[in-house]
């Protein structure tokens, strides 16, 4: 298999690294791989009667295997086979036979053996079954497999794009695609599959392809849509399509027949394509010319190979390969099925088409033609040439798709010719001839637009094109004067010199010939501008817009240009042009100093130019000092002021005190360089406002609040004297010294003294210290830094601490003895002192006290019972120091002391003293034995219960003398009498401390007692008895056991049934993994303090350590220890990344740790939101919001908005930096519902973001369903508003009297309501509906309330209408009799419906009452007349003539219009207009009217322009309506004053309002719309292309503009759609009335959709074809970087970068998506075209990472991102004997844990001193690894395991590897090895390890039983030299064994005779000589030792 054996999911290499991949998924191919393979197996025995079912087993024994052999082989047998083997031999001789059958075959195996196949080994049989497949199933052939099948299969599906044989495979569609290609019918729908049903798209293709073409299901649906298949199952499945006569072969020969039609047919793949004749037809057919064949099969493959390379198809197999007889079919099936895409080809004649009329062509002038070219050759294919008589005109070929414009210009007449050649080779067409001539029309003038009078213009005829002829220029100037110009030929250009002398159109007459050429006369404005006049240029400040003004009335026409520099640079300018020649020129000055003005006219500098002018800057000008923030009163305050950089300037100071009065200052040039000091005086406390400017502009910060105080105003209390060491406390009154600080400073003896403020109420305060020395305090109090009168203050301090209290009488004494005790004041002066004495009882007890305080006090007192006394002592009324004071009394005499009577030698002897009724005191003992002191101890064992212990080392009595404060207790001195024993010992870490659940241990040294004695009790905290297991080896005892819970054990140890010294023994068990560490704030931010709480209240006594890691730097942590082993804390992360946690209690790493802290960058704070208030936004209204930035400096780049509606699609936002550094966001929302307005500052939403806007649609609420009953029945109607968003809603109704009647609102379904109410009146009710503060358009509604049932009115057409187009609704009549009357009034083709009533049939004919009767007459004044005046809902009025009945009078109508406009409040215009509502010039009495309402009455005058009445020109008319019971009667008086005036009759017309029942809701006011009448302004044509579509380009925003004037009430909605159907963003301006604009910005390249309508109906002609064509762009020009773009981990942000700076103007689209998630990636502008993407993913896997720029992809996009899940290295836990070291030739063993790291990769990789160790990594499939490293040499070895590619914690590890031990190398010396006398015999002898590599020594010697003990020592472990000694007791024999690993070192055993005299001795030497033939040894001991 190469350098690498692949076994499972590991790897392992020559070079000994280890590898293996975490995951569970890691394997599941090779069961996919195992489960194909076994059924490709049972298909090959199908009908032996055999099967697989164990793939690693079935085969072992070879019996199958040579079946499946000879049935691939198609032979009845192979060989002998052992059908029923029944041993491994047998197995290997059937393996064998099977595996050189396969050999035979030439099947090439290797690293496979039988042994392999035999053993199970699953990689190798894995590895065998595909080389059958290889050779069986898909094919013998030279050319890896892979490759062949993946051409055929791009070939056959080109569409698929399929790269592979796994994961293109998974979701079934390429496999439909194939099926559909060898049979079209079976899956013609294949590329509308959905992806995402991928199981079922494999299932139902693989039972397609098994039904259709008896494909076997070799592969499992599930496998084939496992994202785990691998490539060789694949391949394996889809050889069956490709195999001879397979469904894809016959296809494939189907298909290529059908192109081939030069030849015959083709029948297969293989021999028949050897000699190239098929190939060659097959070209040829295909339009290519391959040449004739010839004898060489080689040439004429290659020959057909050349020309399907010009065709467009590569070979796949070079020419000799297809001619070999035993080519493979694979390959050439591939090659072949590439042509049946291809059409045949005309010839190169007959491929383009020449279209061009050559009929006027002329000399100097372009000619044209087209070029049509077909779709099989290129641009690069054609070339054309004109030929003329003797000049050959260059011919241009302008491309554009397959069509070509030719052009060419001749210069000279005559015959000419065109040719085009198509690959060299003329067209069928060509030569054209044609004929050039000459043309007058062709002289040209070049025209001069402008010219400066006075100045020399060139005027230039060109005649080049035309030939020669006369040149004539005449000028004729503005004033009528005419002139000609002398003209100057040179090289067919004439030109004329003209001067200008006056301001004006010149008109310039060019004649050719005595002829005027095309377009004479020419114009020529002339300009003066010289003449240009420029006013309000002055000085200005920085930041603020300076605007000044140009004249250029006088200087002619002309365009002015004004360029603004300051510091070299130009300052943006706006050029306004106002009306006769008069510019406002604006600009806003940058930055303070000189400007520089420039300013032309028509590119002509004017006089004065350039014009100079002083900026200033206030923001530049600083000021410092206190006299700016708090001064004293009546002191002069300062300030100075800088003006250094500000420009030119004078510095103003205004300052208020608190009542308002100007405070005078004084300003001084303090050194002359801008820098100003200010001096002023306060007079009063209070805040003072000080307004400083510059350049009459306020500066930053100003006014500034200026605080002035008096310190003379703070009040101090009494200071008393102070005690040392005692609190002292004054207070401070500060309410009338205005604001400021305190500041107390306490001093004694030149020190400063603590001192404490504490504020009892906003001015007053309470300080208090304490004197620490008896001295003089000194306090200063200060306000502002301003003492207050009388500071410093003195206090004295008197020290009670030197007062000194002696005497046994405050101390111990005994009951019933008088007890004195002393009191000294030390020279602190005079006092009077008082002692009281309390017994324990309570009881005061009498004391006696004498003595002054010069000679000092003494005191007596007699106490009686046993107990603390309390002594208290006061001096001068002051407890002093010490007091009260505890005196002890005690009573020796009642203590009781219990004796043992005898003890052990070597071991404690115990005394036990209760000393409980004797009181409190020391207690001492003193043991001797004969006259010396032995050492004892006395420990508490119980309250006021001792223990005396001593160890006796002495056979004599000892004596024990026990006192009790001094004195001797009864029955002492006592005797003890000892018995001979040796000490027992302790020691070991288990006396002291123990971990939980962990074996510990301790040591007991016998001294050779027996061990039986021994008894140990270990305790636990609950009571109960842990068990300890006891060993011995040689005199020491080990005891060991383990502790199951957290707290003191108590050990007791028993000797011969007494307590050992010490016992019992108290160990802290504790357990680590019961610390915890809580409060963790894992996403932290930089510069932020992070704390985190430690609890280890609960793990036991130990020592707790936190550190914290950056980048393996530790960083400063501050404990606190919040209480019951509880700590926090807390660090200051200074950069962003990963942080460490780690935690160990007694020195052991907590489960958990490290805790990793991601810190991140601070989230902006600063930036704040303002909205212009809560409530709900109106859609389609123009919207902003304030982002306040809290004065920081924030470039636009770095911010960025996202409004996201609820389609999920985002609404455009304008940003406007604001002049104070905020910035304004403008929007305009396009639909109802939520919308989220995301902030980003830096790639960083700011604090807060996402915020939440509700939008709402006023106009998609529907009110219908009115109903009543009548009078107190209910009534009421249905509001929707489901589709109109989220906003407050009001609904009121108000009745006839003004009054509000109640309602019942009630939600039937979300955003659905049913409005109720009871009437109480009749009459018209009026409903109002306001919905986000926003009242309703057709608010308020009507709605008639009778006393009865009414009638009701429903249906769309009372609300809505289209003109022209039928309008319906629906009347019930609900009970009453009688027909409808329905009035339907229109006005400028806007229907409304007037009324509808039911004519009640009792009442009769009813007319509809008159409104107003006026008419206009010229009659005399005894006419009577009275006119209709019907007024519509708008302003039109219809009038005309009506009887004394109200008839109309028909033949009297005026048939006229009149419209009113209002003017100004109640004023009125009246005019005539025509039918259509337009106003007839002329026709109206264009005079104004007022209405003045007069109790009731009306009257009407004329009144002036200025709304002023007319004296005597009105008609003083009077109009009074009344209503009485039911009958409404309308009256008119007119008060007639001469002819001519307007007259009216006294009228009164009737109508009975019970008579007519109006229908609930009338008058109904329908919105009449007709779409037809928007239009485009300017015409369609003019945003189309040639193609007629709307011309549109990538990333440059489009607006159209609508005229809606006409088109009824409505608004204009527009709708977007792209080229891959998504919607793109757009918005309609509809600001300014009667106008709407359409504004977007396509993203991408194609065609588009604009769907447009008006009030939801269509536009005539939506939707709108559209074309975006790419802008200035070069995509390739973008560059990404960054890690981002091919890796990230799991919940840790990646990042990467796009820069399309140089990419032209765009922005980028990025989207990440995998198999279980998308990731959002936020795009983050940093300016320039850079941008920043960051995305965090929480599922690991391969991701697809798809970037665009204007909707095209990225070159290399969309890119692969591997994400890994978050790994953690050091939790991965190494451990084992193995990294301890070990021998040579064996396995080092070490266990890798790593269920808490996450998912990684797990290395290993081990050197030595030179060569490299070989590691083998094993996978337990639980998260543990085996790592079995086998060192190649000794010496020192470093293992480096990582995870993930980091190294785990404490990798790399050093351990060192010895060489095998070898006993040989072991010398063992010394005198205990030799013969001696027992008195005199030294038993040390040394053993020599040196050289004997690694290994354990054991000493062994057989003796007289007890007789002897070994011991062994070496002086460290580095120390290869053992010294060994045993002490025998006895004589005899004892026989040493000295073994090194086990085996005998030279010499050993050694035989050694200890005997009692030096006869014996000399006889076993003489022994030992005649043995051995040696001389005995002389060497002495000395000598040996000396040696040593």
């Amino acid at each position: 298999m190469g350098e690498v054996d692949i076994i499972g999911n590991q790897a392992r290499s020559r070079e000994g690294r280890g590898l293996s991949v975490r995951g569970g998924d890691s394997d599941k191919w090779i069961t996919i791989q195992k489960n194909t393979f076994q059924n490709w197996i049972n298909l090959q025995l199908h009908g032996s009667g055999l099967s697989v079912d164990n793939l690693q087993e079935d085969l072992c024994d070879g019996v199958k295997l040579c079946v499946l052999v000879a049935s691939l082989q198609q032979k009845p047998s192979i060989g002998r086979v052992i059908r029923k083997p029944n041993n491994p031999h047998q197995y290997l001789e059937n393996v064998t036979l099977a595996l050189n059958a396969i050999a035979a075959d030439n099947i090439r195996l290797v690293n496979i053996g039988s042994e392999d196949i035999v053993n199970g080994s699953l990689k190798l049989i894995l590895g065998l079954i595909w080389h059958l497949i290889l050779r069986y199933q898909i094919g013998k052939t030279k050319f890896p497999p892979k490759k062949l099948m993946l051409a055929w299969l791009k070939a056959v599906v080109p569409d698929c794009h399929i790269t592979n044989f796994t994961s293109d495979w998974n979701d079934g569609v390429n496999l439909h695609a194939v099926i559909e290609y060898c049979q079209p019918g079976l899956c013609p729908e294949w590329r509308q599959l959905s992806r995402q049903n991928r199981l079922d798209n494999c299932r139902n293709a693989m039972m397609i392809a098994k039904d259709k073409f008896d494909i076997p299901l070799v592969v499992r649906p599930e496998d084939l849509a496992s994202p785990h298949l691998d490539d060789l199952s694949g391949m394996t499945y889809l050889s069956y399509f490709m195999n001879v006569d397979s469904p894809g072969y016959t296809a494939t020969l189907r298909n290529v027949n059908a192109v081939n039609t030069q030849g015959g047919r083709i029948n297969d793949f293989t021999s028949s394509w050897n000699d190239g004749s098929h190939l060659c037809n097959l070209v040829k057919s295909l339009g290519q010319s391959p040449g004739a064949l010839t004898p060489n099969n080689v040439d004429n493959i290659q020959s057909g190979i050349d020309c399907g390379r010009r065709l467009g198809v590569e070979p796949i197999l070079s020419a000799k390969e297809m001619s070999d007889p035993e080519v493979e079919h694979l390959g050439i099936m591939a090659y072949a099925a590439y042509f049946t895409h291809l059409k045949p080809v005309k010839s190169l004649a007959d491929k383009a088409i020449i279209d061009g009329n050559f009929s006027n062509v002329y000399v100097g002038q372009e000619k044209t033609f087209r070029l049509n070219i077909d779709d099989d050759v290129a641009a690069g294919d054609f070339r054309a040439e004109v030929i003329g008589p003797d000049s050959i005109p260059p011919v241009r070929l302008n491309w554009s798709g397959r069509t070509a414009t030719g052009s060419f210009t001749p210069s000279e007449m005559g015959q000419h010719r065109l040719n085009v050649y198509c690959v060299n080779e003329p067209l069928a067409s060509c030569p054209i001839p044609f004929k050039v001539s000459s043309d007058r029309s062709k002289v040209t003038f070049h025209p001069v637009d402008r010219c400066p009078v006075g100045v020399i213009t060139e005027l230039k005829v060109d005649t080049s094109s035309a030939g020669q002829g006369d040149i004539r220029v005449e000028v004729e100037t503005p004033n009528g004067h005419s002139m000609n110009l002398p003209v100057v030929y040179r090289q067919g250009m004439y030109t004329a010199n003209f001067t200008p002398a006056e301001v004006g159109d010149h008109r310039i007459f060019v004649n050719y010939d005595n002829e005027q050429i095309g377009g004479s006369p020419f114009v020529v404005k002339a300009f003066d501008p010289s003449k240009v006049n420029v006013f309000g240029l002055e000085g200005g400040s920085v930041g603020r817009a300076l605007s000044f003004t140009a004249d250029s009335q006088t200087a002619g026409e002309g365009e002015l240009s004004v360029s603004v520099i300051h510091n070299g640079v130009t300052i943006p300018s706006q050029v306004i042009a106002r009306q006769n020649g008069v510019h406002n020129v604006d600009f806003t000055p940058q930055g303070a100093g000189v400007y520089r003005v420039q300013m032309y006219y028509n590119n002509v500098e004017i006089r004065g130019s350039p014009y100079t002018l002083e900026i200033v800057d206030s923001s530049m000008v600083s000021v410092s000092g206190d006299g700016l923030s708090l001064v004293p009163v009546n002191k002069t305050a300062s300030f100075n002021v800088q003006t250094r950089g500000a420009g030119g300037g004078n510095v103003s100071v205004d300052i208020t005190c608190p009542d308002g009065r100007e405070v005078p200052t004084r300003i001084r040039d303090v050194k002359g360089d801008q820098h100003y000091r200010v001096e002023w005086t306060p007079t009063s406390i209070g805040d003072y406002k000080a307004v400083i400017e510059y350049a009459d502009m306020p500066i930053k910060g100003s006014p500034f609040t200026v605080k002035a105080f008096d310190a003379a105003n703070v009040k101090i209390s009494k200071i008393n004297q102070g005690f040392l060491g005692r609190p002292n406390s004054f207070t401070l009154d500060a309410s009338e010294a205005g604001d400021g600080n305190l500041e107390i400073q306490v001093t004694a003896d030149g020190e400063s003294v603590p001192n404490y403020v504490r504020q009892e109420s906003d001015t007053n305060f309470r300080v208090s210290f304490t004197p620490q020395r008896p001295s003089k305090h000194h306090i200063s109090v200060r306000f502002n830094g301003e003492p207050v009168p009388g500071s410093p203050f003195n206090c004295s301090v008197l020290d009670s601490d030197r007062i000194h209290v002696s005497g046994e009488g405050i101390k111990m004494v005994p009951a019933n003895v008088l007890t004195t005790f002393k009191v000294d004041p030390k020279g602190e002066g005079d006092g009077d002192l008082s002692v009281r004495v309390y017994s324990p009882s309570g009881h005061e007890v009498p004391v006696r006290v004498s003595g002054n305080a010069r000679s000092a006090f003494r005191a007596d007192y007699t106490p009686h019972d046993i107990g603390p006394y309390k002594v208290h002592v006061e001096y001068s009324g002051v407890e002093i120091k010490g007091s009260p004071f505890t005196c002890n009394v005690y009573d020796p005499s009642l203590i009781r002391v219990t004796s043992p009577g005898r003890g052990y030698l070597g071991r404690p002897i115990h005394f036990q003293i209760d000393t409980s009724a004797a009181g409190t005191g020391d207690l001492e003992a003193e043991v001797k034995c004969r006259g010396s002191n032995v050492a004892s101890h006395i420990r508490e064992i119980g309250r006021n219960r001792y223990e005396l212990s001593f160890t006796p080392r002495d056979l004599s009595t000892h004596i024990v003398t026990i006192l009790f404060n001094r004195f001797p207790l009864p029955g002492s001195p006592y005797h003890v009498d000892i018995i001979d024993s040796n000490s027992v010992t302790m020691s070991g870490e288990g006396l002291h401390t123990a971990q939980v659940y962990k074996e510990t241990w301790f040591n007991l040294d016998l001294h050779g007692m027996d061990e039986n004695d021994l008894e140990v009790h270990i305790t636990s905290p609950s009571g109960s008895e842990i068990p300890c297991r006891l060993s011995k080896k040689g005199h020491v005892c080990r005891a060991e056991y383990t502790p199951l819970e957290v707290g003191q054990h108590m050990i007791d140890v028993y000797f011969a049934g007494t307590r050992l010294q010490g016992s019992p023994f108290v160990s802290q068990a504790y357990d680590p993994s019961l610390v915890r560490i809580t409060d963790v704030d894992k996403t932290a931010k930089k510069e932020r303090e992070i704390a985190f709480t430690v609890d280890a209240s609960a793990a036991g006594v130990g020592d707790l350590d936190a550190v914290v890691t950056h980048h393996g730097r530790s960083i400063h942590t501050y404990r606190e220890t919040i209480g019951d082993g509880r700590y926090r804390y807390t660090f200051t992360p200074t950069e962003v990344g990963h942080y460490d946690v780690n935690v160990k209690f007694n020195d052991e790493q907590i489960p958990g740790c490290p805790v990793v802290v991601n810190v991140e960058e601070q989230v902006p704070t600063f930036i704040t939101i303002n909205f212009r208030g809560v409530e709900a936004l109106n859609v389609r209204d123009r919207n902003h919001f304030i982002l306040h930035m809290d004065g920081h400096h924030v470039d636009s780049d770095a911010l960025q908005t996202r409004i996201k509606a609820p389609s999920g699609e985002l609404v455009p936002a304008n940003l406007v930096r604001q002049s104070d550094g905020d910035y304004k966001v403008e929007w305009t929302p396009n639909m109802a519902g939520r919308h989220s307005v995301d902030v980003l500052f830096a790639g960083q939403q700011i604090q807060g973001s996402p915020f939440f806007i509700n939008v709402f649609d006023i106009n998609k609420i529907r009110v219908d369903n009115f109903y009543n009953g009548g009078l107190e029945e209910t009534a009421g109607f249905n509001v929707d508003c489901s589709q109109a968003g989220k906003a407050d809603q009001s609904i009121w109704v108000v009745s006839p009297s003004g009054r509000n009647v109640p309602v019942d609102i009630q939600e039937n379904r979300p955003a659905e309501y049913a409005v109720s109410y009871v009437p109480h009146e009749v009459g018209r009710h009026k409903v109002h509906l306001t919905y986000g503060a926003m009242e309703h358009p057709g608010s308020p509604f009507t709605q008639e309330i009778g006393e009865g049932a009414l009638a009701t009115a429903h249906g769309d057409g009372l609300y809505r209408g289209e003109e022209d187009k039928p309008a319906t609704f629906f009347v019930e009549a609900g009970g009453i009799t009688g027909e409808p009357t329905i009035q339907v009034d229109d006005y400028a083709s806007v229907e409304d419906i007037r009324a509808i009533s039911l004519q009640a049939e009792a009442v009769g004919s009813v007319e509809e009452a008159a409104d107003m009767h006026i008419s206009q007459s010229s009659v005399t004044r005894t006419s009577v007349t009275a006119v209709h005046s019907h007024y519509d809902e708008g302003d039109m009025m219809r009038q005309y003539q009506v009887d004394e009945a109200g008839n109309e009078i028909r033949d009297s109508r005026d048939k006229m219009y009149r419209r009113s406009d209002a003017v100004d409040g109640d004023s009125m215009r009246q005019y005539q207009v025509d039918e259509d509502g337009f106003e007839i010039e002329g026709g109206g009495d264009k005079m104004y009217r007022r209405s003045d309402a007069m109790d009731g009455d009306l009257r009407q005058y004329e009144i002036d322009e200025a709304g002023f009445e007319i004296e005597g020109g009105g008609d003083k008319m009077y109009r009074k309506s009344q209503v009485e019971d039911d009958v409404e009667t309308t009256s008119m008086i007119v008060k007639m004053e001469e002819e001519g005036d307007l007259q009216a009759a006294v009228s009164s017309i009737t109508a009975v309002r019970t008579s007519v029942v109006m229908v609930e809701g009338s008058p109904f006011h329908p919105r009449i719309v007709d779409a037809r009448k928007v239009r485009v302004i300017g015409g369609w044509q003019h945003y189309m292309d040639s193609n007629e579509r709307i011309h549109l380009v990538v990333g440059e925003e489009k607006h159209i503009p609508f005229e809606t004037a006409e088109a009824g009430p409505g608004k204009l909605t527009a709708e977007v759609r792209g080229p891959s159907g998504s919607i793109v963003p757009c918005t309609v301006d509809d600001s300014y009335n009667g106008k709407s604009t359409v504004i977007f910005t396509p993203r991408e390249e194609g065609h588009h959709n604009i769907h447009l309508n008006w009030s939801d109906h269509p536009l005539s002609g939506s939707a709108f074809s559209a074309f975006a064509t790419g802008g200035f762009h070069d995509i390739t020009k973008i560059i990404l970087s960054g890690r981002g773009l091919k890796e990230a981990t799991v919940r840790e942000e990646a990042k990467f970068f796009i820069d399309g700076s140089q990419a032209g103007r765009g922005e980028p689209q990025v989207q990440l998506t995998g198999v279980r998630a998308e990731v959002n990636v936020i795009t983050s502008p940093l300016g320039g075209g850079k941008y920043r993407c960051t995305y965090i993913p929480v599922i690991p896997g391969a991701y697809l990472l798809h970037i665009t720029w204007n909707g095209r992809q990225v070159k290399g996009a969309p890119f692969k991102v591997n994400v890994i899940g978050a790994f953690y290295p050091n939790k991965v836990a190494v451990s084992g004997e193995g990294l301890k070291g070990g021998l040579l030739g064996r396995d080092l063993d070490i266990r890798i844990d790593t269920r808490k790291a996450g998912p990684g990769e797990l290395t290993a990789f081990c050197s030595g001193p030179n060569k490299v160790a070989y590691c083998d990594l094993e996978d337990n499939r639980d998260g543990t690894f085996r790592l079995l490293v086998k060192a190649q040499e000794p010496g020192r070895h470093v293992l480096q395991v990582k995870y993930g590619g980091e190294h785990v914690l404490g990798s790399p590890f050093v351990f060192r590897v010895s060489a095998q031990p070898d006993a040989s190398k072991v010398r063992v010396s010394g005198p205990g090895v030799e013969h001696g006398i027992l008195a005199t015999f030294q038993s040390r002898f040394i053993v020599e390890t040196r050289g004997a590599g690694a290994g354990q020594l054991m000493v062994r010697i057989r003796g007289p039983k007890g007789a002897f003990q070994v011991e062994m020592y070496r002086d460290s472990q580095k120390d290869r030299t053992i010294l060994c000694r045993f002490d025998p007791t006895e004589t005899g024999l004892y026989i040493i064994h000295v073994k090194w690993s086990n085996v005998d070192v030279p010499g050993s055993p050694f035989q050694v005779h200890i005997v009692d005299t030096q006869l014996e001795l000399e006889q076993v030497l003489q022994e030992q000589s005649y043995s051995s033939n040696t001389l005995p040894s002389s060497r002495s001991y000395s000598q040996w030792r000396e040696e040593f």
